[in-house]
């Protein structure tokens, strides 16, 4: 056992909750859910795009009209964008 699940499971075991698991999609939407509005036109940057799965996040999450400019500086994953 590591550590970090050590210290942690020594603390739970004493009453105090653990920090629940938060995986990228739960984050945000926690994000979108405070900054947007369905009436507001987004603007979002993907910076280091890859093979685009954030954009989809983006348009999974965001019923409006989005603007989404991604970039992916390396030549042989920016293809996959287009």
């Amino acid at each position: 056992m590591k550590l970090k699940q050590f210290i942690g499971e020594c603390l739970y075991k004493r009453g105090y909750a653990k920090r629940p698991k938060r995986n990228f999609n739960t984050i945000l939407s926690e994000v979108f859910s405070k900054i947007y509005s369905s009436d507001q036109l987004l603007v979002c940057f993907d910076v280091g795009a890859h093979a685009g799965s954030s954009i989809d996040r983006f348009r999974r999450f965001i019923t409006n009209p989005i603007h989404i400019y991604s970039f992916e500086p390396s030549r042989n994953l920016f293809p996959l964008l287009i």
